[in-house]
């Protein structure tokens, strides 16, 4: 995501520069921001549940967004979204907002720090050895400076039953071996995935607290 970031805005020209609302109490953090009236972002995305949705017609309502609707026609791809998406972001037939066509976060799948990486001088990982690596290379250089709060791998358990184990040869919860279908559990690579990750957790790699309270991102300024 970084280096997408960074691609758009040398072909752009346009510096980006993010903001993020915290985790704790974030709706609260934005309506004060909105109600100070010094709003100097060119674009805020939040989530969708209800409460974003509320709060979002609150500010349409009075004003504190940008009316897009005669700007959209002008851009062929924005032209292109379901209209659907539109008439949600709308108010009094005026459109307030871009709806989000792609996935707000990662929940079953792994993502990586490439800026990160480019400060450790490693590339993506493609096994467990590399992965390893990587992950020892951000413990002992900490790439942002986190100190003790750095932990260079969280995750969801769907997250590591679909992307480590599965460099263990480990896909699905049974297998198929000599012939037989047999539980994953039994097998000895089931056992080399597990020494793996006790290997993590005990050298501060990842915590227990991430796969039993996921965190997501609650939403971002540019």
């Amino acid at each position: 995501m970084v280096r997408f970031y960074k691609e758009l805005s040398k072909h752009t020209g346009y510096e980006i520069e993010f903001d993020t609302l915290p985790e704790q109490n974030s709706n609260d953090r934005l309506n004060l921001i909105f109600s100070s009236g010094n709003i100097d972002y060119d674009y805020i995305r939040i989530g969708s549940g209800d409460v974003e949705r509320s709060l979002f017609a609150t500010y349409a309502s009075r004003g504190l967004l940008e009316d897009l609707t005669d700007k959209i026609p002008g851009y062929d791809k924005l032209s292109q979204i379901d209209s659907r998406g539109f008439e949600a972001l709308s108010q009094n037939s005026s459109v307030y907002g871009i709806p989000s066509t792609g996935l707000p976060y990662a929940s079953s799948t792994n993502a990586i720090r490439m800026d990160w990486l480019e400060k450790v001088e490693m590339e993506v990982p493609t096994t467990p050895d590399e992965l390893y690596a990587v992950l020892k290379a951000f413990k002992e250089k900490d790439p942002d400076g986190l100190g003790e709060n750095n932990i260079p791998y969280t995750a969801v358990p769907q997250t590591v039953d679909g992307a480590i184990s599965a460099g263990f040869g480990l896909l699905f919860n049974y297998e198929e071996r000599d012939g037989k279908i047999v539980d994953a559990r039994l097998l000895p690579e089931y056992k080399e995935y597990l020494t793996f990750m006790n290997k993590l957790y005990s050298e501060g790699f990842l915590s227990s607290k991430d796969f039993l309270s996921p965190r997501r991102s609650r939403g971002h300024f540019c």
